[in-house]
């Protein structure tokens, strides 16, 4: 009886094809940030659309710079607020919050989920 069902050289090629895959994945992510980050500029003026864009940046970052992402959610918000975009302002707090948890600052979690 064999010890596997996938013989050692298969292994070997499926680890080498999970890390192509991982390093392409990596790759896009980080071209897509930059590309949105790029993106800022094309959209200068102030409103819903650069709102957005401020948020998902925000959100891109939440996993690779705690502070930058806190920085574009914040700057997302006072555009928000200013413009009377409420349904922005409600996914901005909401992202807050869900990032704020995630690093252990409970108190400010509930304050911008509420």
């Amino acid at each position: 009886m064999t010890d596997s069902l996938i013989p050692k050289s298969g292994v070997c090629i499926i680890l080498l094809l999970l890390s192509h895959f991982y390093g392409v994945f990596a790759e896009t992510g980080d071209s897509c940030l930059k590309n949105k980050i790029d993106s800022l500029e094309y959209y200068s003026a102030p409103d819903t659309n650069r709102v957005n864009l401020l948020s998902n940046i925000a959100w891109q970052y939440r996993n690779v710079d705690y502070a930058k992402s806190k920085q574009y959610f914040h700057a997302a918000a006072t555009l928000a607020e200013k413009l009377k975009f409420d349904h922005g302002i409600i996914l901005i707090y909401q992202g807050l919050g869900i990032i704020c948890f995630e690093k252990g600052e409970y108190d400010s979690s509930i304050y911008f989920h509420l």
